[in-house]
């Protein structure tokens, strides 16, 4: 009867866990939103396309889609499974990133986006969110950099 009690108390937290909205994303303007996600480079914009792809690719992304004429990439993380009692979600981040010369300096603007599927039974929840974490930005930015200085 104990364990009864016990599986059926866990199974609710489970639930309950799933039903919970996301967190709540910080309250930016558009301008500290591109301040995070930009990054400006003397290199020309052939160095910095390539050493972005490479960065994305070093921390396992796929890319899915690159044209150096358009500056744009795309890029997607593995797909992580997590198996719950009832339920099974599938996460991964995508990544676009958007390279252009302006003057005598090439920018990189880049986003991450947490993608997150729910099966539970018959019912299917998918969800995304921007990832708006300043020292993810900065992670990758430091990568980058380093590709950057590698290339020259």
């Amino acid at each position: 009867m104990k364990t009864r009690t016990t599986l059926t108390a866990i199974a609710l937290a489970f639930l309950l866990a799933g039903c919970m909205g996301a967190p709540s994303q910080p309250d930016l303007t558009p301008l500290e939103k591109r301040e995070i996600q930009s990054r400006s480079y003397d290199q020309s914009k052939a160095t910095v396309f390539r050493a972005t792809m490479a960065v994305l690719q070093d921390h396992g992304y796929t890319i899915s889609d690159a044209d150096m004429d358009t500056g744009h990439i795309v890029a997607e993380s593995p797909k992580r499974s997590q198996f719950l009692l009832f339920e099974n979600r599938v996460s991964h981040t995508g990544a676009t990133a958007f390279i252009e010369r302006l003057g005598d300096r090439t920018t990189v603007r880049v986003s991450f986006i947490k993608r997150q599927a729910q099966f539970s039974g018959a019912k299917f929840n998918e969800h995304e969110q921007p990832v708006w974490d300043a020292q993810t930005y900065q992670n990758f930015f430091e990568a980058l950099e380093t590709a950057i200085f590698m290339r020259s």
